[in-house]
């Protein structure tokens, strides 16, 4: 994984990108943040894909 970080970078903006906070066959099809306290709300998608869309353009 650290050896590809510009593939984990990129697979998790597209992640992130197509979440639509709903579920796909029971599993959340969002990413989470366990920093979010027990509501476990996914991350703020545009604040998210433009952070990781500047650390892309860097690597």
């Amino acid at each position: 994984m650290c050896d590809h970080p510009d593939g984990v970078a990129a697979r998790t903006r597209e992640r992130v990108a197509g979440c639509d906070r709903g579920r796909d066959a029971g599993r959340p099809a969002c990413p989470t943040s366990a920093q979010r306290g027990t509501g476990n709300e996914p991350p703020h998608r545009p604040a998210t894909t433009a952070v990781l869309d500047t650390a892309l353009e860097r690597l």
